[in-house]
């Protein structure tokens, strides 16, 4: 995650924390995240809740 995405979800929080009840940045970025898979699921799954995976996913940057 680039350090310009971080600092803009920084600064996400502390606006949403003055306008809205958002507590803590953990409380932010979890209704941020639920708010997308929400988002792909009405897209690509007929608005059906997604199945929770154990897999490991890739991390980081792929090699070049």
């Amino acid at each position: 995650m680039s350090e310009e995405l971080k600092g803009r979800a920084r600064a996400a929080y502390k606006e949403a924390s003055y306008h809205e009840d958002v507590s803590t940045f953990h409380q932010f970025v979890s209704q941020a995240l639920e708010a997308e898979i929400h988002r792909i699921e009405l897209a690509y799954n007929s608005g059906e809740r997604l199945q929770p995976r154990a897999e490991h996913l890739r991390r980081g940057r792929p090699a070049r």
